[in-house]
This record gives structure tokens, C-alpha cells and sequence, in this order.
């Protein structure tokens, strides 16, 4: 599992989990077995560094942003103002193609009602356990498989370019799943538009932790352009 062909396999067959969990497992849209093993699995391997130790992170944040703090804000504010303007960007792009549809709040919106009406809960709590996901989840989750285990695997036999490229891809890919809870009425515009903006932010995270060796600046990021996600769809 530590080897190229060990990431590929691994990250193919957790995708596909993601893909059944999204649809036709007893809790789609959510996917709390996914989430598990994304944290599981490089915890099992041994690459889960003492980065989320409490009595350390601390003093080990203040030194990398400290020593790394230009590129930190530079990526941050890369980060945000692609987190606002890539669904305009985007959707624009595709329009020109001639591939439009729902716009991707509306899919996200969709999905939270179908959630509801299968569960039997308000709309409102299905977008709450989505919320929980992925500002709780995912800065810690995504950046332990995506960045921790595929991108730094990856790096110790290959590039910085391909070992990017492949923990981006499987990163995005796997964000278009969840919009499989709405099959057959996929909405392939939103779906478009999810890969692409999270290839970017993902390749932007890459990038950021290439240059500081470190989870934090990156998963933090994540954590507050989550958070204003949220915001900005309230």
C-alpha cells in the first residue's frame, strides 16, 4: 500500500466506496465510511505524523507559519477568491460549450431536499450533517489521504508535478460522486463544475504543502474556506 501501484489501487477501490456510498448505501448521500477509512488508513500505515497531537501542535504551527508565512497568504488568498469566483468562472466556461444546467447550489440545494424527504428530517438538518462533513471532516480527512497518503507516497519515487496531479485527481473525481444520489437526473454542468473547482483548490493545497512539509497550513486553509462556503450559501 506504500508502493505506486499500492496508492492506485487504494485510492481507486476508496472511490468506489464513496461512489456506492453516495447512492445506494442505507445512508446516501452521506458517507461515513469513506470518511472513516480516509482517516483509517493512513493511521493503520504509520504515516499519520504527530501533527494532530494537541500537547505539540501548537508550537509546531506557530514555527511553520512563522517560517513559511508568504507562501502561506499567498495561497491563502489564491485560495479564497478562487472559492468565490470558480462556480461563475466556470459555469461561463461550460456555457461556451454549450453545457449548461442547474447551477452547482442548486444541486447541492437538491440534493439536501431529497436527503430530507428520504430521511424524514428538514432540509435544513440534511444541510447541518453536510455542513458537519465538511468543515470537521474534511480539512483533517482529505488532507491525511489526498495529501499525507497519495501525494506523499507518490513523492518519494516521483515528481512533484505527477504525484499532484494524481492525489488532485482522485480529489476531485471524488467530489462529482456525491451528486450520484441524484441519478438518473445527474447534473452533469454541477458535476463539471465540482471537479474543476476542487482540482484547483486541491492543486493549490498540494502546492502549499510541497513547500512546508506540513499538514496545518493547508488544512487549515481548507478548514476556513469550508467555513465561508457555508457562509456564502446561507
Amino acid at each position: 500500500m506504500l508502493t505506486t501501484a499500492g496508492v492506485f489501487t487504494v485510492s481507486v477501490l476508496l472511490t468506489i466506496i464513496v461512489a456506492f456510498e453516495s447512492k445506494w448505501m442505507p445512508l446516501a448521500p452521506y458517507f461515513p465510511i469513506y470518511a472513516a477509512l480516509a482517516i483509517l488508513i493512513p493511521w493503520k500505515l504509520g504515516i499519520w505524523k504527530p501533527e494532530w497531537d494537541i500537547k505539540i501542535a501548537g508550537k509546531d504551527i506557530k514555527h511553520t507559519f512563522a517560517k513559511h508565512w508568504k507562501i502561506i497568504l499567498a495561497i491563502f488568498v489564491i485560495a479564497g477568491i478562487w472559492n468565490i469566483e470558480s462556480e461563475y468562472i466556470l459555469y461561463n466556461i461550460l456555457a461556451c460549450i454549450e453545457l449548461t444546467g442547474i447551477s452547482f447550489d442548486a444541486a447541492i440545494n437538491l440534493v439536501a431536499q431529497e436527503a430530507a424527504i428520504k430521511f424524514g428530517f428538514s432540509t435544513i438538518a440534511a444541510m447541518g450533517i453536510y455542513a458537519f462533513f465538511i468543515v470537521l471532516w474534511a480539512p483533517i480527512g482529505e488532507s491525511l489521504f489526498y495529501l499525507r497518503y497519495i501525494q506523499g507516497t507518490l513523492r518519494q519515487e516521483n515528481s512533484f508535478a505527477f504525484s499532484a496531479f494524481v492525489s488532485m485527481a482522485f480529489f476531485s473525481i471524488r467530489h462529482a460522486t456525491h451528486f450520484l444520489f441524484l441519478l438518473p437526473e445527474y447534473p452533469i454542468a454541477a458535476g463539471l463544475i465540482w471537479v474543476l473547482s476542487a482540482f484547483v483548490f486541491g492543486f493549490l493545497m498540494s502546492y502549499l504543502y510541497e513547500k512546508t512539509n506540513s499538514l496545518y497550513p493547508p488544512a487549515i486553509i481548507h478548514f476556513i474556506v469550508n467555513i465561508a462556503s457555508i457562509v456564502l450559501c446561507a
